[in-house]
């Protein structure tokens, strides 16, 4: 039997996937591990995934911490012994390099002129030895976004010696650290009362709090909206709907149909969505920066809140699928997403999103876009409100769609129409229940 140690990787769980953070080990050294067997779990920008053993053995040793982010794919993480070998056959650890002697008493510079002994003048600081090499040093991605972001050389970062390589607590520690020792510190401004955000972070105040650090879902949330709002455009469109023919339509259906398969207002609105981008495609579109691109079907992305922030999982080809099959596959992906179960194929790309937030008594929304995507669908809730037909008043049971859109890819009129055709669609609905 070999007695060689089985590396344990980080795996590549999506194809354009180059690190991601290893969120928890599952197991502990000296634990015995079965081929296949979660071990750990991986945490990439929308999921979490489990890294199962590569072999039977004990796990002998970690080598990356749970909770490290940026862990590109490839790296060592641990290693699984033979349960029958000798530990002294596995790999040892580094050994620690021998303590450094300690430094020899230097006498006292003599004091300058005009400076009592032990005075105020500071000492300088010590020159920083030369780099080994000219290199740039490796970066995470998410650094380097950090670091662009804040106009900050990364060959300038002072790196943690151990790690090899600059990370988000890297560029952190740089931006709260101040400008760079010996530079020459800018004339005094006069003292400025803080402004209402500033004075929510003073930490004189008195005001109990807790600091929570981001999980990978919250922070790539938090960059594409950002950059989203900072870069796109929005224009607003909404649009009321008389929907009391579309639910009395879908009570009927739920009669018929098992009690798991029952038909929720979200699975219509998807349908009719995705109908209305086939009929408007000039709004099933996406900025790219040089142009618009024009998809020739609709992957519609449908906003799920879960425990670790907000994702879409896509329906593909929603434009083809009747209003059953999409609503099994929004059972399916939400459930899914909610336990953090995703494939990355599974909401990576889109060409549209629906945001429903009607299930929380939300009247309107004004949803921010989903970058590249064109446009987005903001869902209010139900309402029952007076309204006008024929010069009467009646009671109607009304819904607000708000169209979220990019003016750099469509137009105020193409919004328009794009909404008309829903509204069509949901106070005629034959074609939703087609």
């Amino acid at each position: 039997m070999t007695t060689e140690a089985v590396e344990v990787l980080m795996p590549e769980v999506a194809a354009s996937m180059t690190s991601a953070t290893l969120a928890a080990w599952l197991k502990q050294p000296g634990d015995s591990v079965k081929a296949g067997e979660p071990i750990a779990e991986v945490e990439t920008d929308k999921t979490t995934v489990e890294l199962e053993a590569p072999a039977d053995g004990i796990l002998d040793r970690i080598r990356v911490d749970a909770g490290t982010e940026g862990v590109e794919v490839g790296t060592l993480l641990g290693l699984i012994r033979p349960p029958t070998a000798d530990e002294s056959l596995v790999e040892p650890p580094p050994a620690e390099p021998p303590p450094a002697d300690p430094p020899m008493p230097v006498a006292p510079p003599p004091t300058a002129p005009g400076f009592p002994a032990g005075g105020t003048e500071p000492s300088p600081e010590p020159a920083s030895p030369p780099s080994a090499s000219n290199e740039a040093p490796s970066v995470t991605p998410l650094a380097a976004r950090m670091a662009a972001h804040a106009g900050i050389d990364v060959a300038a970062v002072t790196l943690d010696p151990d790690a090899g390589r600059v990370t988000m607590r890297d560029i952190e520690q740089t931006l709260g650290a101040g400008p760079p020792a010996g530079a020459s510190a800018p004339d005094a401004a006069p003292e400025l009362p803080p402004t209402r955000l500033e004075s929510l972070h003073d930490s004189s105040s008195d005001t109990p709090y807790r600091d929570e650090a981001l999980t990978a879902v919250r922070r790539v949330t938090a960059e594409r909206m950002t950059y989203a709002k900072q870069t796109a455009p929005h224009f607003y469109l909404s649009m009321d709907c008389a929907v009391d023919r579309m639910l009395k339509r879908r009570a009927r259906a739920n009669a018929a149909a098992a009690m798991n398969e029952a038909l929720t207002l979200n699975d219509i609105i998807v349908r009719a969505a995705a109908l209305a981008l086939a009929a408007v495609p000039e709004a099933n579109v996406a900025w790219t920066g040089a142009g618009i691109r024009r998809f020739g079907r609709v992957d519609l992305a449908v906003a799920v809140a879960t425990d670790s922030g907000l994702v879409t999982p896509i329906v593909r080809s929603a434009d083809t699928k009747c209003v059953t099959t999409i609503a099994a596959e929004l059972r399916d992906l939400t459930d899914r997403a909610r336990d953090g179960k995703l494939a990355p194929e599974e909401y990576a790309g889109g060409t549209c999103t629906v945001s429903n937030l009607g299930m929380f008594g939300i009247s309107s929304l004004y949803p921010i876009l989903n970058p590249p995507q064109g446009c987005i669908f903001g869902i209010g809730a139900l309402e029952e409100r007076p309204v006008v037909r024929k010069k009467k008043v009646r009671v109607a049971t009304m819904l607000t769609v708000t169209l979220a859109a990019d003016h750099r890819a469509l137009d105020g009129a193409t919004g328009a129409d794009l909404l008309r055709t829903f509204r069509a669609l949901l106070e005629d609905p034959r074609l939703l229940f087609a």
